[in-house]
């Protein structure tokens, strides 16, 4: 003869598909938080590539730009001691002109030889002064280079702290979205009453073996009152006997 299963059996088949549903749940959720975690770590190495490669790059224009910068040094070195040499003829072609034209107020006599040599001299004074004057523009520091070189290396520390603040950045999301992976385990289950049970299973032991016994539902704890007062007055149900 058929016999219907006991609630307690039919509750404890409920509770077993609810714990079954929420591991599948709870697999789903750590396998999207596995390759979320994955996605923001590729994304994550392809901008720290980018910006490897753009520190390297920053590396070759300072060392380029370094590399005028001395080159422009050492000029300047090589233009200042030219200058140097040219200042000294000119104090000695001065000194000489001075001299001839002294000669020349002191002589009684005209003298058409010393002041062609005089012409001479101060037309190659005038020479040496132009020249003088030229370099002194061309020898003016190049401040454009050293801009250029200090607004690199800006750059160089702007993207260093960008680096910094991606791997940072990245470190917070990870931790974040583990956060969000214990707040979402799901920890209960929902049974027909909308009530929320616990996972663990009590379990007791009748006639040496153990049973699982799951926490009653309000509507069969209501049925099993009522049952029981019926019984105890005579007209409650009543168990089919075997014929």
């Amino acid at each position: 003869m058929n016999t219907k299963p006991s609630p307690d059996h039919t509750d404890c088949q409920n509770l077993k598909s609810e714990n079954e549903i929420l591991k599948l749940r709870l697999r789903g959720v750590e396998d999207n938080y596995e390759r979320q975690k994955e996605k923001m770590r590729q994304e994550k190495d392809v901008q720290i590539r980018s910006l490897e490669e753009s520190k390297e790059k920053l590396h070759e224009k300072i060392g380029t730009q370094t590399d005028k910068i001395r080159q422009l040094d050492d000029n300047n070195e090589t233009k200042a001691n030219a200058l140097k040499q040219m200042k000294r003829q000119e104090a000695d072609l001065t000194y000489e002109i001075m001299k001839l034209e002294g000669k020349l107020r002191k002589s009684e006599n005209v003298n058409e030889d010393l002041r062609e040599q005089v012409k001479n001299l101060q037309n190659e004074l005038d020479i040496l002064k132009e020249k003088i004057k030229k370099m002194q523009l061309e020898g003016e520091p190049n401040n454009k280079v050293e801009d250029i070189l200090q607004t690199i290396q800006d750059q160089q520390k702007m993207q260093m702290e960008e680096m910094r603040n991606s791997f940072k950045e990245m470190q917070n999301q990870i931790a974040a979205m583990a956060n969000d992976k214990k707040k979402s385990t799901p920890r209960t289950v929902n049974i027909k009453d909308n009530q929320n049970v616990q996972l663990a299973l009590n379990t007791q032991t009748a006639h040496g073996r153990t049973t699982f016994v799951p926490p009653l539902s309000p509507q069969f704890k209501n049925e099993n009152r009522q049952q029981n007062i019926g019984s105890r007055f005579g007209f409650g149900k009543q168990k089919m006997r075997k014929t």
